[in-house]
């Protein structure tokens, strides 16, 4: 995602190779830093709050360690056994779009200083949007292998 976004930088700013593609680099860095754990906790948090009320198929209550660590692993390889956290997963990427959005807006603000905001807003909305119709092109056709 990293290129697609650098060559939109490089499109819109012509940048120099070297400052944009290592800005944008640092920019996804930050935000993948910030926004996967982040994620992970918006993901999980109703799960180990919720689970021991929620009713499990057998007539058992959830399993809370078991069932968090299956909705983990689902939800990145987009399907597991057709438990529906693949999906799960993919509804995830709306606010990781706008974590990632508003994250790295804020470091590229900082390290691109002469552009003005309203340029760079539209870089990373454009770049966003680019990078991540990507993703969900590909995950969803994870999920459509997978079943």
């Amino acid at each position: 995602m990293v290129f697609v976004e650098w060559l939109v930088a490089e499109r819109l700013f012509g940048f120099e190779r070297p400052r944009g593609f290592r800005d944008v680099l640092l920019a996804n860095l930050f935000s993948s830093l910030l926004g996967i754990p982040l994620l992970w906790f918006l993901g999980l948090a109703p799960l180990l709050i919720l689970g021991p009320l929620l009713p499990r198929a057998d007539g058992g209550g959830m399993e809370i360690v078991r069932d968090a660590l299956h909705f983990a692993q689902t939800m990145i390889w987009a399907g597991g056994t057709g438990s529906g956290t693949g999906l799960a997963g993919a509804a995830m990427l709306v606010p990781a779009f706008f974590v990632s959005l508003y994250a790295e807006y804020w470091l590229l603000r900082r390290l691109w200083p002469d552009l003005p905001p309203a340029r760079l807003r539209k870089f990373v909305r454009v770049a966003h949007l680019c990078s991540y119709a990507i993703i969900a092109v590909c995950w969803l056709t994870a999920l459509q292998a997978r079943r």
